[in-house]
């Protein structure tokens, strides 16, 4: 500054200033040197000189610190006292707030303008992806703000932003983040310091070598480079740094002449900028004094500068060229580009900074422009690729895949077998097997069976929307049948035997097929409010890092709200659960119906099994951390355990046993048709053993002996109580008149389950009970009651068909049992509203069993 202010005052200078401003001792420089920390001046020190030189040395003017924070400080207590301030080395951007500091300009641009000439050397360069590591204070933050910006506007991907605290030691896991990312061309957006020990950090990662290139700003272009070790300038080659352009022209060249005479060698970094600041004062008070303010107005400081105009000069050429300045009072300059080679030994055996290229961003026309080959970093002979090539797999279950075959075969062979056995089914609907099993609910079974045989290949291939959004379908709707038919049909055996008895009033199918609408319902209701409010996408995460370039990838279906999604699945899996509760609830209490309707039992089994595998994959969930792949495999594996458990429940054993009793009933067709070698007697009794007239060997006792004496015998359904609930279930109820007393024996072709401990036969000695009659005939339901007369906790509550009926029971038994208080409305027996044990027989004594 010193040699620029005497070019500035001589008589011979280019432009040169009035008289008054060349009298020695009339324009002085005064220098207070700050305290610094590091390689960075302190603030408060930068203040405490700003108060010294403006209340002590009363200055016109001040020069800054070079250091973007204790600048900002330094300008604040300038303002002060009123006095402008330039610096030649701050570029933050929050320095270019006229509201904040209007006093404050400079003589090189700010950070905004790097940030675009080291995207534009990028872009220059042919990359278009990077990894931004920026420091957190003034410098780093307005520099990463410029750089995003212009990435935006150049189309240049930023892989990965990092920040760091300046200082710090650890840069692990920021390192962690770049090596992920890809990253391959790198900025870094801070002090060489910090640059050295990042560096240091990436050599340990193998990333500091041919492949990357690491790009700064202009600080490490002012770095002393003599005292970096060996290993920190090893680590430092092929550095590629951006440094506003400093000198240009006729000024600039005799401005290096005369320094080289002085120093012996080139101008150190900065010192054109802040002779640039001389520049902007000298002219500044030359002009004042041209348009009449007096020599000691200005050095009164009566005479104040106004930002930017009294400083700029867009027509003058200083040392670092045109001297205009933009309205936040920036300099408007181009960018040179350098690049570090530890092995140019000109100045000495640290290396040197040499420039490659430059960055015009001053006109309308900005560009990159190269006149020779930099180092590149590492020191190789090519430059970086423009990223790792990273490569990701995204995984799913392919249809030609092994997993995708089996689930394919198993499909088909699902399909084709529930079509076989419908197409059979049909074909034997009047058979004593199918014809009680209600065969359009044994179709609806296989129809949801079928179905369910397509959810797993809403899993294979490449996932799509329409596949994510089948899955909510196709499931759903499988099950609503299946459990649906179940569950009426169970629902429909509970309300045969627990509250009507005869057959005839039991629930007719088109009222089975509502309430196996409405199971259905629910499931599709859920389906449409999931499909049309936030139906769910593929959406691919990262699964598995396996090495720094290469990462798998696997898709789960997802809404956009996982709430939502949580909320829709829970709702579903409740209401799965509690139909399988109901339904082996119901089968439970179903469980000792005659042998005749034994599909409770399978029914049962079949609820039980869905609900095992229900807990097993609960399980396999909450124990295992399972990838996508896993969980589709255990959700095929389930899908089709639980559609081979349902053909294999239901239908297998029943179709064998509709298929023998086709085959045993054309037998003895083609016997009874053709009696070949067969006498008529031996013809007329193979007939009857086709048909039998029925009834076990107590049964047939009975009905001999009542034949013999007049006793009355008929099919009736007795009240017996099934753990807390009270069923009917069919008898046969023999009067035997000469001896006083009932049997009531279990009907010849609906025997107790096997597993029922019910008797087989009860005895009731007649006199020794009373009976009353109870009757609702807008129900047709008409009950005996036979109470003992001592113990009233044994009584036997049957029902029979019709009113004669009941009449002539009573008739039979008046004679022989005393005839209690009779009621003609539903008080005296078991209704379908009441099911309760109230009227349910006591367990029978020994004397009563024969």
């Amino acid at each position: 500054m010193q040699l620029r202010l005497s070019q500035l005052l001589s008589p011979n200078a280019e432009y040169p200033v009035v008289p008054a401003l060349q009298a020695p001792g009339v324009f002085q420089i005064i220098q207070d040197d700050c305290s610094s920390e590091g390689s960075t001046v302190q603030a408060a020190s930068a203040i405490g000189s700003a108060i010294k030189l403006a209340s002590v040395s009363h200055v016109n003017a001040l020069i800054g610190v070079a250091y973007s924070g204790p600048t900002t400080a330094y300008a604040s207590a300038a303002q002060t006292f009123n006095l402008p301030v330039c610096d030649g080395g701050s570029t933050s951007p929050s320095l270019a707030d006229k509201t904040q500091y209007p006093n404050f300009f400079r003589s090189l641009p700010n950070d905004n303008m790097a940030g675009e000439a080291m995207i534009g050397l990028v872009k220059g360069q042919g990359y278009n992806h990077v990894g931004v590591i920026s420091a957190v204070d003034s410098y780093g933050v307005g520099l990463f703000n410029s750089v995003q910006k212009y990435a935006e506007q150049y189309e240049i991907t930023l892989l990965t932003t990092q920040s760091f605290i300046p200082d710090t030691t650890n840069f692990k896991g920021l390192m962690d983040q770049i090596e992920a990312s890809g990253a391959t061309i790198l900025l870094f957006l801070g002090v060489h310091t910090d640059l050295l020990k990042c560096l240091a950090e990436a050599k340990r990662r193998g990333m500091v070598g041919p492949g990357y290139q690491w790009i700064t700003g202009d600080d490490a272009l002012y770095a002393d480079l003599e005292t970096f070790t060996d290993e920190e300038r090893l680590l430092m080659n092929g550095v590629w740094a951006s440094f506003p352009k400093e000198g240009t022209g006729a000024q600039w060249d005799a401005f290096t002449t005369a320094w080289k005479a002085l120093y012996g060698d080139e101008p150190d970094s900065y010192s054109g900028f802040y002779s640039t600041c001389i520049e902007s004062y000298v002219w500044a008070y030359d002009a004042a004094l041209r348009n009449g303010t007096s020599l000691a107005d200005l050095a009164s400081n009566t005479h104040r500068l106004a930002m930017p105009a009294d400083v700029s000069f867009p027509n003058r050429t200083g040392v670092t060229g045109l001297l205009a300045l933009d309205v936040n009072s920036d300099r408007v300059a181009a960018y040179e580009l350098f690049s570090y080679d530890m092995h140019n030994k000109e100045d000495g055996d640290f290396g040197k900074f040499l420039p490659f290229g430059n960055w015009t961003g001053i006109s309308d026309v900005k560009e990159f422009h190269q006149f020779q080959t930099p180092v590149y970093f590492a020191g190789a002979a090519t430059k970086a690729a423009d990223a790792l090539e990273i490569v990701k797999e995204y995984r799913y279950i392919a249809w030609k895949s092994g997993t995708g075959i089996f689930a394919i075969v198993l499909c088909v062979i699902s399909v084709v077998v529930a079509a076989g056995i419908a197409g059979f089914v049909f074909s034997a609907r009047q058979s004593m097997v199918f014809k009680p099993l209600s065969p359009p609910f044994l179709f609806t079974t296989l129809l949801g069976t079928a179905l369910a045989a397509f959810y797993p290949l809403t899993l294979l291939g490449y996932p799509t929307s329409f596949s994510c959004t089948a899955a909510v379908w196709v499931l759903p709707t499988a099950l609503g049948l299946v459990l649906g038919s179940l569950l009426v049909k169970s629902f429909r055996l509970f309300r045969i035997f627990c509250g009507q008895g005869f057959a005839a009033k039991s629930m007719q199918n088109p009222r089975m097929f509502i309430y196996l609408a409405t199971c259905i319902g629910v499931y599709m209701f859920l389906a449409i409010i999931w499909s049309v409010v936030d139906a769910p996408k593929p959406q691919w995460h990262l699964q598995e890092e396996v090495s720094r370039t290469y990462y798998v990838y696997e898709y789960y279906c997802q809404s956009n709200s996982d709430a939502f999604q949580w909320i829709l699945l829970g709702l579903e899996f409740a209401y799965t659960v509690a139909l399988l509760v109901y339904g082996g609830f119901l089968c439970w209490v179903n469980r000792n119906l005659p042998r005749k309707f034994k599909e409770s039992h399978t029914i049962g089994n079949l609820l039980y099994t869905y609900l095992v595998v229900f807990a097993l994959i609960l399980t396999i969930l909450f124990a295992l951390s399972l990838n996508t792949i896993g969980l589709s495999v255990i959700k095929i594996i389930a899908c089709y355990a639980v559609i081979a458990s349902t053909i294999g429940l239901l239908f297998v054993k029943n179709c064998y046993l509709a298929w023998v009793e086709k085959h045993q009933s054309e037998a003895d067709d083609d016997i009874l048709s053709s009696g070949v070698g067969m006498s008529s007697d031996r013809r007329r009794s193979t007939k009857g053993a086709v048909k039998p007239v029925g009834g076990d060997h107590n049964t047939n006792l009975a009905v001999k002996a009542g034949a013999r004496n007049g006793t009355k015998v008929a099919s009736v359904f007795v009240a017996v109580k099934q753990s807390f609930m009270t069923v009917w279930l069919p008898k046969q109820l023999v009067l035997y008149g000469d001896k006083q007393f009932l049997l009531i024996v279990n009907s010849s072709d609906t025997g107790p389950a096997a597993n029922s401990n019910a008797p087989l036969c009860q005895f009731i000695l007649l006199p020794e009970y009373s009976f009353t009659l109870s009757a609702e005939d807008a129900k047709d339901i008409f009950c005996i009651k036979l109470t003992h007369k001592k113990d009233k906790a044994t009584f036997f509550t049957i029902r029979v068909e019709s009113q004669a009926e009941m009449n002539e029971w009573a008739s039979k038994l008046g004679p022989h049992c005393r005839t209690g208080t009779g009621h003609t409305t539903s008080a005296g027996f078991p209704s379908s509203n009441q099911r309760g044990g109230v009227l349910s027989s006591a367990e029978p004594t020994s004397e009563e069993v024969v």
